[in-house]
């Protein structure tokens, strides 16, 4: 099972960590191992964390974003080490980049790690290699921004043949449009095939992370 967190679901909106939701996940998460599931997290929130740690405002560039990347991470997987600790429970941490899904020998090194740390018990906490991978950074553009982690979580699913792919967000569901702006929008609760999406209308981002609903369909 993967089971991806947004930064909406891993920060307050004053930069924090929201543990109360994280030890909540983690409990969730933590049972579902010991009924005998293979668990995987892909959890967003470095940036933000980096930044609420450095105390950089305003608008940051690359080099700036890459670097509270790489002060957050540290802070994120701590939090996630400790939660996982409670219950007995071993993290590892894996970075990956888009480039290493589309090197097939690295993708497989990849895979055989996943595959190990869960033989071995273990529960892998997989984030984008923002210090290094500029790509998700930037403004994503299709194709190569893994959109806050949502894609990554999808091929990470699906290259694993995980079942099923859990996606966290601060929305209950799919809507027809948002329901932030459109009191008129309806929740759809299951859908059916690939054509039914084509109708519902998925812009904008949610801040402060860089996906959205858009990427969580596609």
């Amino acid at each position: 099972m993967v089971i991806k967190l947004g930064t909406r679901v891993v920060m307050r909106d004053q930069g924090h960590l929201a543990m109360d939701r994280l030890f909540w996940v983690v409990s969730q998460a933590a049972r579902l191992v010991s009924e005998g599931r293979e668990v995987l997290l892909v959890s967003s929130g470095a940036v933000g964390l980096g930044r609420n740690q450095l105390g950089l405002p305003g608008p940051l560039d690359l080099t700036s974003k890459q670097a509270c990347a790489a002060v957050g991470q540290n802070l994120l997987m701590d939090a996630y080490r400790d939660l996982f600790a409670r219950h007995g429970l071993k993290t590892a941490q894996v970075l990956i980049s888009p480039d290493d899904f589309s090197s097939r020998r690295t993708y497989l090194h990849l895979e055989k790690t996943l595959e190990r740390l869960l033989d071995l018990g273990v529960v892998p906490v997989i984030n984008e290699n923002d210090t290094i991978s500029v790509a998700e950074l930037e403004d994503w553009t299709a194709g190569r921004s893994f959109g806050d982690n949502d894609k990554l979580s999808a091929l990470v699913a699906s290259k694993l043949g995980a079942n099923p792919l859990v996606i966290l967000t601060d929305v209950d569901g799919i809507y027809t449009r948002d329901p932030a702006t459109d009191p008129a929008a309806e929740r759809i609760p299951v859908i059916e095939s690939h054509r039914a999406t084509q109708a519902i209308q998925t812009a904008g981002r949610s801040y402060p992370g860089r996906g959205g609903m858009a990427t969580k369909l596609e």
